[in-house]
């Protein structure tokens, strides 16, 4: 039944230049880029009748349901100080979903802060609205001392009411799941009775926690626990340290109950899809993998109503992959491609009915479709950004180079559609985390960047998530170091072969990103002409050392993160070495700052103490701080702000013409 995802891996080498075309095309406008999507997270109700999506209503984004048959639209939500975030079908007749206060503050793990992230449920029609669980601020008005936030799991995808939710306090791994009814908002807990601190649970198709993986005290290590009914006893299958290469995650149970998938990279470097010998305890037939990119759980496909699994969802390098074991939809993916030509096409519905399809590509923002499979026709439905020009993008590439030490670095390179590929000037574009990755898409920075005559070099430096293990592990301690060499490997890599100006380089990133780019400019300071740092850490000692950041408040900060970052006492030397805020005398390019007012990630201190220290050194900074963002830029109108700032800065220190 299921067959291993075969795809030939990128060779270790950049891409010839003249793969991309010469073509004008003029500077795409900020507010075409950057305003919130018009259209977006559309998903089909379980009958096929309806589409539920987020659409921007009065300036904020709230629910929107269609009726497919009658081409109807009508908003379910009307938040006027909220946003919807995430949502989902519970039946046919019911949605559920979270709402965050983006204009207070609340972006990411902010929200906790903020008073935001409650999660409410509503009929398609609007009716029987009903508040499921209270937002921590709410919780914390009404007297609680210590109130707990919610994530969405999932449906339960049986036809009732219900849905599972995840709970946990703030600042710790240890998780509770609940069934929650969204009528009458009863909670029943579901991970009673468990062998210890659970970090992630999974249950079965009847809603029972079949699967748990505890963690000790420390957070430091987790144990696989199975147990083959709500009565039975646990069983111990795996023990594993948080880091370690070879942990084994429960992914999700089959239809019958009997068989348990789960994630696992033991005896390879890219985390696999395995089924479990639980007979034997041990790892059974490994189901699917790639050799460049790892696998995750989130990228599992089930039929709702069998919960079958029916495909995986792969991201590697460049498009992702669907490795599909269900032929009806294999045939479905193959038509539809077949008739939208040259674009990631993502199928979900009823592979013998109605299919919504979600198609984009790195050119094209996304758009929706409808396939009526038996008709095999399909009719267009919503763009994502109705006002964007495909033919004013310019195209992405996936590409690997050498860094110094051997180590294969993916990355995206994309170049401006107006410019011979020759002596471009280049912005090197850091992702955050560090322990993230970028994935191949349409991406609103890097458009905005390329439509103004810049190369745009998107590394997938060591400590970067999603390519394997090797990779991940060889950025632990490498903060300022050879995370930081990697960068610059890539420059180089491009300079050698002339598609950029050496001599025209400037580095931006947000969060880590924002640190590499401080890290840059104070230790690689005659390669970079400027740098644009947006919520960045500027010392890493201060990561550890301010009481109020949401980081600081959890045992991962005393433990575990002190092997991937450092022991700000037993790494004094080096912290004090690679902290550009510490070596900011050294910094002499101009620097663009940018943070949030009420970010709790990297609080204001981090950009405020490095400005001043740039000031004192007589190095050129632009300062931007916005009130009412937290760990990143959310508001419209600041976001215009910003990014018209940032187009004026690189035309002043880094003139693309």
């Amino acid at each position: 039944m299921f067959k291993p995802l075969i795809r030939i891996g990128i060779a270790c080498a950049l891409l010839i230049a003249t793969a991309f075309p010469s073509v004008f095309a003029a500077p795409i406008p900020v507010e075409t880029l950057f305003r919130h999507a018009q259209n977006r997270d559309m998903k089909l109700s379980p009958d096929g009748r309806f589409v539920a999506g987020l659409a921007t209503v009065g300036g904020r984004i709230n629910l929107v349901v269609i009726d497919l048959d009658n081409n109807k639209a009508l908003p379910v939500t009307g938040f006027k100080d909220m946003d919807v975030g995430r949502f989902d079908w519970v039946n046919d007749n019911r949605l559920v979903l979270t709402a965050v206060d983006h204009h207070s503050g609340s972006s990411g793990n902010d929200q906790f802060f903020a008073g935001s992230g409650g999660i409410y449920a509503v009929d398609r029609d609007g009716s029987n609205w009903r508040e499921v669980i209270p937002s921590p601020k709410k919780q914390v008005g009404d007297g609680a001392w210590h109130p707990t936030y919610a994530y969405l799991r999932r449906p339960m995808e049986d036809g009732s009411d219900d849905v599972i939710v995840r709970t946990a306090r703030y600042g710790t791994k240890a998780v509770v799941l609940e069934r929650v009814n969204t009528r009458n908002a009863k909670r029943q807990t579901l991970t009673y009775n468990m062998p210890g601190r659970v970090a992630d649970a999974e249950v079965d198709a009847k809603g029972v926690v079949r699967a748990v993986v505890t963690l000790n005290d420390a957070e430091t290590r987790g144990t696989l626990w199975l147990r083959d009914s709500a009565d039975a006893p646990w069983v111990k299958l795996e023990e594993f340290g948080m880091l370690d290469h070879g942990q084994v995650w429960p992914a999700a149970f089959d239809a019958s109950g009997t068989q348990l998938y789960v994630i696992s990279a033991r005896g390879r470097d890219t985390r696999a899809l395995f089924s479990y010998d639980i007979a034997n305890r041990k790892l059974g037939e490994q189901l699917v993998a790639h050799p460049e990119a790892d696998l995750s759980a989130s990228g599992l496909i089930f039929s709702r109503k069998s919960r079958e699994l029916q495909g995986v969802v792969v991201y590697g390098d460049a498009e992702p992959e669907t490795a599909w074991f269900d032929e009806a939809w294999a045939t479905v993916q193959a038509r539809v491609d077949a008739t939208l030509k040259g674009r990631v096409n993502v199928v979900r519905g009823n592979a013998s009915g109605r299919v919504l399809v979600y198609s984009y590509s790195d050119t094209t923002p996304g758009e929706y479709y409808l396939y009526d499979v038996k008709a095999g026709s399909i009719e267009p439905l919503l763009k994502t950004r109705p006002d964007f020009e495909t033919a004013s993008a310019s195209v992405t590439r996936a590409l690997r180079y050498p860094a110094r030490d051997g180590l294969a670095i993916p990355a995206h390179l994309t170049l401006p559609k107006d410019k011979p590929a020759k002596g471009l000037p280049l912005v090197v574009l850091v992702h955050g985390g560090p322990w993230a990755r970028d994935y191949w898409g349409f991406d609103a920075e890097v458009q905005f960047l390329a439509s103004r005559g810049y190369a745009v070099l998107q590394p997938q430096f060591r400590g970067s998530t999603g390519f394997g293990s090797r990779l991940y592990t060889a950025g632990f301690k490498q903060w300022g170091l050879k995370m930081q060499d990697d960068l610059n490997d890539g420059v180089s890599a491009l300079a050698k072969q002339g598609t950029i100006d050496p001599s025209r380089v400037c580095i931006m990133g947000a969060s880590y990103g924002g640190f590499a780019t401080m890290s840059a400019l104070a230790r690689d300071a005659d390669k970079y002409r400027c740098g644009i740092n947006m919520v960045g850490v500027t010392d890493p000692g201060l990561f550890f050392s301010i009481v109020w950041s949401d980081a600081a408040d959890s045992r991962w900060i005393e433990n575990d993160a002190k092997k991937m970052i450092g022991d700000p006492d037993a790494d004094a030397e080096m912290f004090n070495r690679v902290s550009p805020l510490k070596n900011a005398k050294s910094i002499r390019a101009p620097v663009l700052m940018a943070y949030g007012a009420e970010d709790s990630r990297v609080p204001l201190p981090h950009g405020e103490k490095m400005r001043d220290a740039l000031l004192a050194n007589g190095t050129p900074v632009e300062w931007h701080v916005f009130a009412g963002e937290g760990h990143g830029f959310h508001i419209e109108e600041n976001r215009f702000q910003l990014y018209h700032a940032i187009e004026r800065f690189l035309a002043k220190y880094n003139p693309a013409d």
